[in-house]
């Protein structure tokens, strides 16, 4: 329940607040343009806005399962070098996982050690 609570309070509840502010920051610099008002500060207002949303929209995509992992930077990838980044994980054949308390975060593993998938659940089986 936290961590599904914590996933949608970051992920919705940030982007909801980015999109309510640059549609604030839009129609007053809209109406400052239409005043024919000097509209800097509001244009890089906006500029900074659309800079925080797509850093904000990579990272939820590239964090999806946990936000501790980077998906994309793990799944391809040898669970050796895994390892080196994220420290020892758990190992079975076919599968490693880190430890985050009753779930954990899940690699379904290649015959050769690459990272195939990724999930956060109370294994592999569910």
């Amino acid at each position: 329940m936290g961590h599904a609570f914590f996933m949608i309070l970051f992920i919705y509840g940030i982007g909801i607040l980015y999109v309510i502010a640059l549609t604030v920051s839009s129609v007053v610099l809209i109406v400052k343009t239409l005043k024919n008002k000097a509209a800097k500060k509001v244009a890089t207002c906006v500029i900074a806005l659309l800079l925080f949303g797509t850093v904000h929209v990579l990272f939820s995509a590239s964090h999806y399962t946990d936000l501790r992992y980077n998906d994309w930077l793990i799944v391809g990838h040898n669970i050796d070098f895994v390892e080196k980044i994220y420290g020892p994980a758990e190992r079975r054949p076919g599968w490693a996982y880190y430890e985050i308390g009753y779930y954990d975060y899940w690699m379904d593993l290649a015959p050769d050690g690459t990272v195939e998938s990724v999930s956060y659940s109370c294994g592999p089986w569910g």
